[in-house]
């Protein structure tokens, strides 16, 4: 393949591995007690919760200078949230927060991996930066 497709290809390439590189630390994280009782322990139930989190992140933020704010999440998850059985009482703020502070923002500690750029066209160590503070 020619180095103009290959550069064609990977444009935006970052965006998509900054949602894989989430995803790989969201993998390694637990859940506390109060997250767990809206779920009934059910680490299948969490798991989708945060998969479609990520899915509304990432659509929301893949354009150029699109951006995703809690309030975003929050709406989501209350829609996502109906659609689970009534067995399951999420409450979207406090999972929202959750899944925001504590899984995707590593309870605030920076965190950063290594991607290609497409616009430096190099390899490049980028810090998670998901959603902008609200006013």
């Amino acid at each position: 393949m020619k180095e103009k497709e290959v550069l064609l290809l990977l444009n935006g390439f970052e965006k998509r591995m900054k949602f894989i590189n989430i995803m790989q630390f969201f993998l390694r994280n637990s859940f506390p007690d109060s997250i767990r009782k809206m779920i009934n322990g059910d680490r299948q139930i969490f798991t989708n919760i945060i998969v479609a989190v990520m899915v509304f992140i990432e659509e929301k933020t893949l354009g150029i200078h699109q951006s995703c704010s809690l309030s975003d999440i929050t709406e989501f998850v209350e829609g996502f949230s109906l659609l689970l059985p009534e067995e399951y009482a999420v409450d979207p703020k406090i999972m929202t927060r959750y899944i925001v502070i504590d899984v995707l923002q590593n309870g605030g500690v920076p965190i950063s991996y290594l991607t290609y750029d497409s616009e430096k066209k190099n390899l490049i160590h980028m810090t998670f930066r998901l959603l902008d503070e609200e006013n």
